[in-house]
C-alpha cells in the first residue's frame, strides 16, 4: 500500500459563486515553489510580515517571508500567480524583486522606519504603502 499525501481545502461562501475560483488559487499558493536561491535562508525577516494598506488602488498587500525573502501578494485579485511576486533581501530594510521570467532583480523595495524603529511604510518606484 503507497501512502499518499494530500491537501484539502475547505470554504465557507455565503453566496451562489465558482468554489473552484477560489479553492484553485488556494492551490496555487500552497504548491508554489519557493528556491532556496539567498545566502540569507534562516534570517529572520518577520518584521516585515503583515498587511500593507494601498488605499489609493483599492486592496492591500500582503507579506509573508518565506526562505530567506519574501512573497508579496497583491489583494483583492482574481489570479494569485500574477499577483505574487518574491524578494531577495539585499541589505536592511532593502529588497529587490526577483523577475519571474530570468530570474534577474528587479526593482527596489525599501521599508522605511518610525522614529521608534518600527516600520511605517514601504517604498518603491511603483507604489508607496502604509502598514
Amino acid at each position: 500500500m503507497t501512502l499518499r499525501k494530500t491537501i484539502g481545502v475547505t470554504l465557507l461562501i455565503n453566496a451562489p459563486v465558482d468554489v473552484y475560483k477560489y479553492s484553485d488559487q488556494i492551490f496555487t499558493i500552497l504548491n508554489k515553489e519557493i528556491a532556496v536561491d539567498t545566502p540569507t535562508p534562516k534570517m529572520d525577516f518577520t518584521e516585515y510580515e503583515g498587511r500593507y494598506d494601498v488605499s489609493y488602488w483599492g486592496g492591500e498587500e500582503i507579506i509573508i517571508p518565506v526562505k530567506g525573502k519574501f512573497i508579496m501578494m497583491s489583494v483583492p485579485t482574481t489570479v494569485v500567480t500574477i499577483d505574487m511576486k518574491e524578494y531577495k533581501y539585499i541589505k536592511k530594510d532593502v529588497f529587490r524583486l526577483i523577475c519571474d521570467d530570468d530570474k534577474t532583480l528587479g526593482e527596489e523595495l525599501v521599508f522605511e522606519r518610525d522614529e521608534k524603529g518600527g516600520i511605517k511604510n514601504i517604498r518603491s518606484l511603483l507604489l508607496k504603502m502604509i502598514k
